[in-house]
């Protein structure tokens, strides 16, 4: 048993706050059961066949919603306390005269302090679903009998009274030191101040803050002079655009020593060619108009052919093949080693003729298949069924 309380914690948990709250319900049911029957001086519930014990299960809350449900009683309470305020207690069954008993005794409620918020809604109420807003209005009834001197009631109460306002009324003077104190600043923006002790300020402005870091009031501050105190610096005797210019070594027109390069250490030949042929003429070519040896590639090494035919059709010439009126050596083929046939039939029934057919109207051996070899029974039958007839089956 104890394991499965452990592993059902949850559970167990939710079970112990139901339980508690319907404990909570008990009690406010049987102190508004008591409130109700000292009002009216007479015992209003008796459960048949329930012992004392069970007069504080939840049938006390059953029958309580039963009792409470035509309003009878609840108007009754309210004559009790003020007799006919409620001039008229419909005693009928029917739903909507019960109804108008919850709308009289919430209206005198209201009329004696109890807020809007803390009264019941008589349909819920009627329907038996909200007894606990009855309970709830109940205990505000009890707090405004105790509250409200204007009723001037000494009988039975419940739950407590309202907080009243406590009203406090000052003076000019009052007023004026809290101001004072108000303006001094608060304790959270006083801080350390009354504690510990503070300079005096004795400069402002601006460059208070300056001067405090003691600097003067044109003077280079001591985060601008940096290490000037404590490093040695070159005096700065060359100015203008061209000084980091002058302190690497370079004249006002000389190259400097970062565009001199490696001309001091390596020697270099003099330019003697300029324009924009100079390279050409350095790598051995002769002037503008000759070729230069990019040009000439393996002429000097490998012997070419002169170039003696020009045009079009020099390539053509060159494989062999006559004028241009010639067939060349490509379009011949094997014409010089392979025999033709000559061709002594044309048109477009070339073809057919050479496969052995007669004119144009005669079959082609192709068309003939296997006529010439094989026999060939009659057509006696035409016609879309005669596939049909054929195969044995009737007209």
């Amino acid at each position: 048993e104890q394991k499965a309380r452990e592993r059902d914690g949850g559970g167990m948990s939710r079970y112990r706050a139901r339980a508690e709250e319907e404990e909570l319900d008990r009690e406010a049911f049987q102190e508004v059961q008591t409130f109700l029957e000292e009002l009216l001086e007479r015992p209003m519930l008796t459960i048949e066949g329930a012992t004392e014990d069970d007069q504080q299960d939840t049938q006390i809350g059953d029958a309580l919603a039963a009792l409470l449900k035509d309003g009878v009683v609840l108007c009754e309470a309210a004559n009790a306390i003020i007799p006919g305020v409620i001039k008229k207690v419909n005693k009928s069954k029917l739903a909507f005269k019960q109804m108008e008993n919850h709308m009289k005794f919430i209206q005198v409620l209201q009329s004696w302090g109890v807020p809007a918020n803390d009264c019941y809604n008589p349909n819920a109420l009627h329907e038996g679903n909200d007894l606990r807003s009855v309970v709830r209005a109940c205990y505000s009834l009890g707090a405004a009998l105790q509250s409200n001197s204007e009723l001037d009631w000494d009988g039975p109460v419940i739950g407590k009274p309202y907080a009243s306002r406590n009203t406090r009324d000052f003076s000019v003077e009052q007023l004026k030191q809290q101001r004072l104190l108000a303006s001094s600043g608060t304790a959270i923006s006083l801080g350390s101040s009354t504690i510990m002790e503070r300079p005096s300020v004795s400069r402002t402005g601006i460059t208070a803050g300056f001067e405090y870091a003691g600097a003067g009031s044109s003077e280079i501050s001591a985060l601008g002079r940096g290490s000037s105190a404590v490093m040695e610096r070159i005096p700065v005797s060359r100015t203008g655009i061209t000084a980091g210019n002058d302190y690497v070594g370079a004249g006002s027109s000389e190259v400097s020593a970062l565009g001199r390069g490696s001309s001091v250490v390596m020697e270099r030949l003099p330019v003697s060619k300029i324009g924009i042929t100079a390279g050409n003429e350095y790598v051995g070519s002769g002037s503008s108009s000759e070729v230069s040896a990019l040009g000439k590639g393996s002429s000097a090494t490998m012997e070419r052919i002169p170039v003696s035919k020009l045009g079009i059709t020099s390539g053509n010439e060159y494989a062999g093949s006559g004028s241009a009126t010639e067939i060349s050596a490509m379009a011949l083929g094997s014409s010089r080693t392979m025999e033709r046939v000559p061709i002594s039939r044309t048109g477009i029934t070339a073809g057919n003729d050479y496969a052995g057919s007669g004119s144009t109207t005669e079959v082609s051996a192709v068309s003939l298949g296997s006529s010439a070899t094989m026999e060939r029974a009659s057509i006696g039958r035409t016609g879309i069924t005669a596939g049909n007839e054929y195969a044995g089956s009737g007209s």
